[in-house]
Parts: C-alpha cells; sequence; structure tokens
C-alpha cells in the first residue's frame, strides 16, 4: 500500500472555531470527505481559526496532508498542528504557506485528537484537506 492510500482521518468527526455563515456548504466536515472540490472556510472577517478532528480512539500517524481550496488562490501564510496528550494540547508542527499541498513528515504520533490552526492568514482560509497517514515502509 502507498502512504497516501489510506487516510486516516476520513471518519473524524470534525469542529471549527469558525464556520463561514453558519453554513454547511463550507462545514468543517468537508477537510475530510475526499474532495478536494470542497472546503472549510471562515466567514470574511475571520483570518485567524482552527478545526479539531476527533478521531474517536488514539490512532499513530507520521505523515499530515494540508491542502487549500485553490481556486480562491493562496490564503494561509502561517499554521501549526498540535496533537491532545492527557488533558492540553501540544504542538508537534508548523509552518508557512499551504497552497496545493503542504505535507508535514516526523517521528509517528499517537493521539486521539488533532487540530489545525491558521495563526495568520491572507485572506479567510479555504482548507480543502486535513488527512492522515502513515509512511508506507
Amino acid at each position: 500500500a502507498t502512504t497516501f492510500s489510506v487516510d486516516l482521518a476520513k471518519k473524524a468527526k470534525t469542529t471549527a472555531g469558525n464556520t463561514r455563515c453558519n453554513s454547511d456548504q463550507f462545514a468543517p466536515s468537508k477537510v475530510n470527505d475526499g474532495d478536494r472540490t470542497t472546503y472549510w472556510g471562515t466567514d470574511d472577517a475571520v483570518l485567524v481559526s482552527d478545526i479539531t478532528l476527533d478521531l474517536g480512539k488514539s490512532i499513530t500517524f507520521d505523515v499530515v496532508s494540508l491542502r487549500e481550496y485553490l481556486p480562491l488562490g493562496l490564503r494561509v501564510d502561517d499554521w501549526a498542528l498540535d496533537q491532545w496528550v492527557g488533558k492540553e494540547w501540544r504542538e508537534f508542527a508548523q509552518g508557512t504557506g499551504i497552497g496545493n499541498r503542504r505535507l508535514w513528515r516526523g517521528q509517528p504520533i499517537t493521539t486521539d485528537k488533532v487540530r489545525l490552526r491558521i495563526i495568520k492568514a491572507a485572506a479567510c482560509p479555504a482548507i480543502a484537506e486535513v488527512a492522515l497517514h502513515l509512511e508506507a515502509k
């Protein structure tokens, strides 16, 4: 199997700090629906927000795939990823830009919740994918 053949976040329950117009069209669930033409978005004035994936059980991953919805352009400048440890969030990655696809690869992480934080954006974020994978060895 290839690294990207299984998205471990596919069945995750998603919640977000803000959803554009509180509309299902821009719901947090759009980041793990497997469709790159749908996306989670925030209201125009909301440039800093977050989206949480509750995996329902502990899973192990070492690759995170992030994608922006490109027809609206590049929007995200700075982002961070957190894992839920005990009773608190702990950051495990940060980066600049997402664009067509930004991959984070690192040591295996085992957690039941992952959060993407948009720290800085040029316009309201439009995130098409947050996927978790285990590197094919």
